[in-house]
């Protein structure tokens, strides 16, 4: 073991349970753009811990707020404990032994996420601002919720992306020109609370086939951006499309729109990932001028 880790995961654990908790084994189970996952078999239990080393103190006590919000209608696991330790952000939950999204599974992650989007408030927006992998979402409280796509996701990504030079200012005066025209493209609808970050890798399941889901960015906006983004990396099985309408049925022609919300997602990539998402971005915008 790297005693650097072995004393890391000692002392966060007394942290969280308040007392002693013998180290046994720990491993590396996933490893993404900001976060380091690692499994921990202890003398009281097995458990998952998200490690970073960014500057931000309270990174994870946004994510663990989020879970906590949105446990009332999905399942997520367990939260056991967050903080700073030793340079080390990290967050404790229990560890989910891995299993097969099933038919089932989809079906019941479909409904929950349903159940989900019928919170509503009386604005769109958060009372505190969280994480899209390392960037920082303002939730500032909107009205609307296309201003609020607008001018809290899709706008200051682009104009990060434009600072760092990742995109030119041509394409940025045509999302600007796209933005104007969103309005006639997307129904406005009642605040719904969001995972916020809802793609293939974050929805799971344990060995029994419920389903989990994992790393939310929530917020109350547009459910169709929601379902939007399930949509970019492939898509989940029909069973889960399927479940979630016979719940909360959509608008009609949300099929002939849906690319359009995939612009802020894309510029997320743009920023962290570099020129490859761009060719889509142009697409999105040809289709919809």
């Amino acid at each position: 073991m790297t005693s650097t880790y072995l004393q890391l995961f000692e002392s966060v654990f007394f942290e969280t349970f308040g007392k002693e908790v013998e180290i046994e084994e720990f491993s590396i189970v996933a490893s993404g753009v900001v976060n380091t996952g690692v499994k921990v078999i202890g003398s009281e239990g097995t458990y998952f811990i998200k490690l970073n080393e960014l500057e931000n103190a309270n990174f994870f006590e946004s994510e663990a707020a989020d879970l906590k919000r949105i446990q009332t209608k999905v399942s997520v696991p367990e939260i056991l404990g967050f903080g700073r330790h030793s340079g080390f952000n990290y967050l404790i939950t229990e560890y989910i032994e891995e299993g097969d999204l099933t038919p089932t599974s989809n079906r019941l992650a479909g409904a929950q996420l349903a159940a989900l989007h019928q919170l509503s408030s009386p604005q769109f927006g958060l009372e505190y601002s969280n994480y899209m992998a390392s960037i920082s979402q303002d939730n500032t409280w909107k009205t609307d919720g296309i201003n609020f796509l607008i001018q809290n996701r899709i706008l200051p990504m682009v104009g990060n992306c434009l600072m760092e030079e990742k995109i030119s200012i041509e394409l940025y005066r045509k999302i600007e020109k796209l933005c104007s025209r969103l309005g006639k493209i997307i129904p406005e609808e009642s605040p719904a609370l969001l995972h916020g970050d809802l793609w293939s890798g974050n929805l799971m399941a344990d060995r029994k086939g419920n389903p989990k889901f994992i790393d939310p960015a929530c917020y109350y906006g547009l459910r169709e951006s929601e379902l939007a983004f399930t949509y970019l990396f492939g898509g989940f099985e029909p069973e889960f499309y399927e479940s979630y309408l016979e719940v909360f049925p959509l608008e009609p022609g949300f099929g002939q729109r849906v690319s359009v919300y995939h612009i802020h997602p894309l510029l997320v990539h743009v920023y962290l990932f570099g020129s490859g998402y761009i060719e889509g971005i142009e697409r999105i915008l040809k289709r919809f001028s």
